[in-house]
């Protein structure tokens, strides 16, 4: 494990799940550290459902701030289907073109909205 410098600056803060570790991925590659946190209110999420709707925070040596934050506004400025081909709905004749990052994320919130309304009910009727 790396250890953190004195002097480090809030990049951002992202959502967790996903964006958190693809853009830690790029800045690694780019040879810039990051390090992530939760709030305390996050990290007791991240241990109860497996994931901080909250976000977490990344953190960058400051003298790599403004290059971090380049490369961040170049990675959101991307839309998700400038990597995918053309969507030609003749070729794909009955198929649905794949489901975007926001459907799964969207999923995965609203089955563990589910679980802890269960959960709730479960205790709630005791």
């Amino acid at each position: 494990m790396t250890e953190i410098p004195e002097k480090v600056a809030l990049l951002a803060n992202v959502a967790d799940g996903i964006d958190a570790p693809m853009i830690i991925e790029l800045l690694q590659n780019e040879g810039i550290e990051c390090w992530a946190t939760d709030s305390s209110s996050g990290s007791f999420l991240r241990s109860a459902i497996g994931f901080s709707p909250a976000g977490r925070q990344l953190y960058v040596p400051t003298e790599k701030l403004e290059q971090a934050k380049g490369l961040l506004e170049a990675y959101f400025s991307q839309s998700p289907s400038d990597n995918l081909p053309p969507y030609d709905p003749e070729e794909l004749g009955d198929q649905l073109p794949p489901p975007s990052k926001q459907s799964f994320i969207t999923l995965y919130i609203a089955i563990a909205l589910a679980a802890i309304v269960l959960i709730l009910l479960e205790y709630g009727l005791k």
